[in-house]
């Protein structure tokens, strides 16, 4: 009888992919909108900051923002 009540904390499968994903689609809406760092999205999505760099880089999200491609310029020449 006990198990039945606990028996709703078990996720299928599926149901685990799609809360995976949905946190990792949340913060890379957080990043995108500039609401949170990057460290704070990568533990929300349960990733690495690699992982998550490479997931922003996969869905076309890049880590990097310029205002003017002179800003551009000036960082590649101290780099």
């Amino acid at each position: 009888m006990k198990e039945r009540h606990f028996q709703f904390l078990i996720l299928s499968p599926l149901k685990r992919t799609w809360g995976i994903n949905m946190k990792k689609t949340l913060a890379m809406d957080l990043y995108k909108n500039k609401k949170v760092s990057l460290s704070y999205c990568a533990g929300v999505a349960e990733m690495t900051k690699e992982e998550f760099i490479y997931y922003l880089g996969v869905n076309g999200v890049s880590i990097f923002s310029f205002i003017s491609e002179n800003e551009f310029l000036e960082e590649l020449v101290n780099a």
